[in-house]
Parts: structure tokens; C-alpha cells; sequence
């Protein structure tokens, strides 16, 4: 397995590449140079061009990504359209970003850290390990509504990050996906019992069109308004991978494909002040029963 030196040189020439299509060897070399200097790595990395293409190699086994070289006019490497549009590099290097101010500072004057953190962390290697090797797990899981515990028998999949909380994605005993929150979970026992996985389940599918982890209910076109400060908000975090963003008059509207679910409801209130909905008739009459019953005991 590759050091966590290789790994960051890995996720910088995907970086550098995708912004930088049609790139020379000689440009990546300088710009994995200026990173590394940046960085305060004090070896020194005396990378060639074999190096790098080698690199390439191990890009492609690694994460799955391509890096192609153009014959035609441009003469320079860039990594296929249909790979770009995964964010799980960008994801992986911003930690990484943040990593390394800790690393070379500690906790320095200038950075003041979010205090909120989702609990339940202790459990993300022992998953990640029971997900490798294949093997069932048991729990006790806190349910909130009701408010019990209960014991879960799992097969482990997916661990998936959703709003500052991480989750287990996996088949419960009847062999159905669910999702629990890591935070809930107490007494993770990793059994000696292996499962078969399922390649049939399309997980990231059954994601696609939900905003964090609600799935029970139908895709939708969602169409909202929001007052210009709003908008620039939401063009630069989007609430969703399908949002689309026009202006009209003093007004941003953006559309969405996706599941209404209590989450995407929660969502939508954090901007209530200048949220109109458009479409569909009945999210726009469940935010008026939101707000009256707010209203009612606000009174």
C-alpha cells in the first residue's frame, strides 16, 4: 500500500490535471514542486517524467480515474469528461488541506475549529475493516423515535458522510438496505461470521436523487424562489447535484429533481425568509402548515 506521501502526489496531478487540461509532464512536475514546498515536506521529490507517467498508472488502479494523453492539436493530458464529475478527489484533498494545517501547527491563533461534532467517530476503522473483510456485525442502535435501543445484526457495505454525520449503509437481518448513524451506535461487535456481497445493489443510486439519507418517497421537480443574497448562497453550495439556477428580475430560481423528504423539508427552512415555492402545489402547502403551526405555538 502506498505512503500518505504518494497518495497526496496522486490526488494533486488529479487536481492539477482537471484544471489544467492539456497539460505537459514538465507543468505537473513544477506544480507537485510548489505544492510540496507549500506543504513544508522537506524532502525533495526529484520527480521525472517516467515518474510521472507511472503515476498515472497507479491514479488509475487506485481511484479509479484516467489520465489519457491528446494526440490531436492539444497535445497535453487531461482525464476523460465522464470522470471529472466526481467531487470524491476534490473531497479527499480539501481533508487533506485541512490535515496538514494541523500538522504543521497544531491548533493554530488563526483557525478557530467547529466545536459541534458528530459523535460516533470511534467506530469508523472497525466498520471500514468489517466491510473489507466481509464480516457481519452486531450492535446495540439508539432509536430516537421511539426512543429505544435495539440490537442490529448487519452486513456492512458503504460508510457514507451526510451533513456532519457519518452512517452505516447495509442489509439488515431481513436482507433489506438501511442506513444507521454512527452516533447511535454503542457495543460494535465484529462477528466471525462472512457474508456474499450483493453486487446487484446500486447504492449510490439509490442516493441520487435524495438530499442526506431520507429515500421514502418519490422524485419530484422542485422548482424555488429565493431574494438575491439567498441565491448567491445556494449557486455556491448547491442543495443538490441536479440544481439549476436562473434570474428573474430580483429573484433566483432554482430547480431541482428530487425526493421531498423531511430532510430536504429541514433544508428548505434554513432559508425560509425568502423562500417561495413554486412548484409542486403540495410542498408549497406543507411549508403553510409549517409555518402556521409554528406561528400558533410562537403566538
Amino acid at each position: 500500500m502506498k505512503n500518505s506521501i504518494h497518495i497526496i502526489r496522486f490526488i494533486l496531478i488529479i487536481r492539477y490535471v482537471k484544471h489544467h487540461p492539456y497539460c505537459k509532464l514538465k507543468e505537473i512536475i513544477e506544480y507537485l514542486d510548489f505544492q510540496f514546498s507549500e506543504r513544508g515536506f522537506d524532502q525533495k521529490l526529484g520527480l521525472s517524467e517516467r515518474n510521472i507517467r507511472r503515476d498515472f498508472d497507479e491514479i488509475r488502479n487506485t481511484f479509479g480515474v484516467s489520465i489519457d494523453y491528446n494526440h490531436r492539436m492539444e497535445k497535453g493530458y487531461y482525464i476523460p469528461k465522464n470522470e471529472v464529475a466526481d467531487s470524491t478527489v476534490e473531497d479527499l484533498l480539501a481533508c487533506v488541506d485541512i490535515l496538514q494545517i494541523g500538522l504543521d501547527t497544531g491548533l493554530p491563533e488563526y483557525i478557530i475549529p467547529e466545536k459541534r461534532r458528530s459523535r460516533g467517530t470511534e467506530h469508523l476503522m472497525p466498520i471500514k475493516k468489517a466491510i473489507t473483510d466481509s464480516q457481519i456485525i452486531s450492535f446495540s442502535y439508539h432509536k430516537f423515535y421511539p426512543d429505544t435501543i435495539e440490537t442490529k445484526t448487519v452486513r456492512p457495505y458503504l460508510l457514507k458522510e451526510s451533513r456532519g454525520r457519518w452512517y452505516l449503509l447495509g442489509l439488515d437481518e431481513q436482507l433489506k438496505p438501511k442506513s444507521y448513524g454512527l452516533d447511535r451506535i454503542v457495543q460494535l461487535d465484529r462477528t466471525d461470521r462472512k457474508f456474499q456481497r450483493d453486487g446487484e445493489i446500486d447504492w449510490a443510486e439509490m442516493y441520487q436523487n435524495s438530499f442526506a439519507m431520507f429515500t421514502d418517497a418519490p422524485v419530484e421537480e422542485v422548482v424555488l424562489s429565493y431574494d438575491e443574497r439567498d441565491g448567491n448562497y445556494i449557486e455556491a453550495m448547491p442543495i443538490h447535484a441536479s440544481q439549476s439556477i436562473t434570474r428573474q428580475d430580483d429573484r433566483v430560481i432554482v430547480r431541482l429533481s428530487i425526493r421531498i423528504t423531511l430532510d430536504f423539508i429541514m433544508e428548505l427552512m434554513s432559508r425560509s425568509w425568502s423562500l417561495k415555492v413554486i412548484a409542486p402545489l403540495h410542498l408549497k402547502q406543507r411549508m403553510q402548515e409549517i409555518y402556521k403551526e409554528a406561528m400558533e405555538r410562537n403566538g
